[in-house]
């Protein structure tokens, strides 16, 4: 599911880089993290304060979906979720966020292999 997810979010916002952010696969946008995903009991699907998901008239944003399976009709909704998130950057809220230096955490390797090392640590942390 986490290399579906990969190619749902590259799909949806080529823009973003594949990176790797506090130990979970992310994609960041100006190198800064917009969207993470981590295995819990479902897969979670999460964004930062970089994302645009402010709704209309609310104060309020989704930060995160937990995600049981992935269906034709989750896939529409998760690309529409990224093509938004991604579609400007907030600027007036991020002074007031302290930023997180990304420069550490950055890799340059294949997605494929983050996603593959993200949940490899996942499985060795629940045995030990």
């Amino acid at each position: 599911m986490g290399e579906r997810l990969h190619a749902i979010i590259k799909a949806s916002a080529p823009s973003l880089s594949p990176k790797l952010w506090y130990g979970m696969p992310a994609y960041a946008k100006g190198g800064k993290s917009v969207c993470f995903f981590r295995a819990d009991t479902y897969l979670t699907l999460g964004f930062t304060e970089q994302a645009n998901l402010f709704d209309e008239g609310t104060n309020m944003q989704p930060s995160s979906f937990a995600l049981k399976n992935l269906t034709a009709a989750e896939e529409a909704k998760i690309s529409a979720i990224v093509k938004k998130a991604v579609s400007e950057t907030l600027t007036i809220e991020s002074h007031l966020i302290p930023s997180h230096s990304d420069s550490r955490t950055s890799v340059k390797s294949p997605a494929r292999y983050l996603i593959l090392l993200f949940f490899l640590r996942q499985r060795y942390h629940r045995h030990n």
